[in-house]
């Protein structure tokens, strides 16, 4: 029995590698509820068929162990914007972001949201800073590009998604959620809907789950703890 006992403020964070489970498909498959087979059965390419079976299947692995129930049992609902979340259990939040073949699962006793970006992944920062960062940010960004400014857009993206995700909004926040790009800054919020108090509401954590990954989590608490561990069947 794996000890998942969490306290206010802290945050537990599991990292799923995929490529450690390629012979136990069919071990994760039988943790999946009927909705989550049908929504795995609509996947046509094999590699996010492969990240849905494994991460949602460890996911409830987990809820199994830290609920005590059958994990194809529990019911995860999703709100308006697709966050999801336990009807039978609501002070216990959870959160999940993956990408490429590592997927990372966060726990806590406050709304948390959790992002991972793989580092050598193609991007148009310029454009993106255009698109979805205000003018402030874009300053922010240029006088933080340290160790580069690749890593510096991607600490600050993580920031963001991390933080839209903990409220729920995806990115339909993007606009009037303003971050920070400083390294190691936990108060990274600016503000939220032009209201600067919301920075003292949330904490964040940035942290390098393996090599070449930026992620980030973010927490509704006056304290932050950040725990992680690797995922073991």
């Amino acid at each position: 029995m794996l000890n998942l006992e969490i306290k206010h403020g802290q945050v537990m964070v599991w990292a799923v590698e995929t490529s450690d489970f390629v012979d136990q498909h069919n071990q994760f498959a039988e943790c999946l509820s009927n909705e989550d087979l049908l929504r795995l059965n609509r996947y046509t390419n094999e590699a996010a068929r492969n990240m849905f079976l494994i991460s949602r299947g460890a996911l409830r692995m987990l809820l199994g162990r830290h609920l005590n129930q059958q994990p194809n049992s529990i019911d995860i609902a999703n709100h308006e914007h697709g966050k999801p979340f336990l009807p039978e259990h609501r002070g216990f939040f959870f959160n999940i972001s993956h990408s490429r073949s590592l997927a990372l699962i966060a726990f806590a006793l406050a709304p948390v949201g959790i992002d991972v970006e793989f580092l050598q992944r193609q991007v148009d920062f310029a454009a993106v800073m255009r698109r979805f960062f205000s003018a402030d940010e874009q300053a922010d960004w240029s006088k933080n590009q340290t160790p580069s400014p690749e890593q510096a857009f991607f600490r600050g993206w993580t920031r963001k998604e991390a933080i839209l995700k903990a409220t729920g909004e995806g990115i339909a926040g993007l606009g009037h959620t303003q971050i920070a790009f400083a390294p190691d800054k936990t108060r990274a919020l600016i503000s939220r809907h032009n209201d600067q108090t919301q920075s003292q509401q949330w904490l964040f954590a940035d942290f390098n789950p393996a090599t070449d990954y930026q992620a980030a989590v973010a927490l509704q608490s006056p304290t932050l703890k950040l725990i992680i561990r690797k995922f073991n069947y």
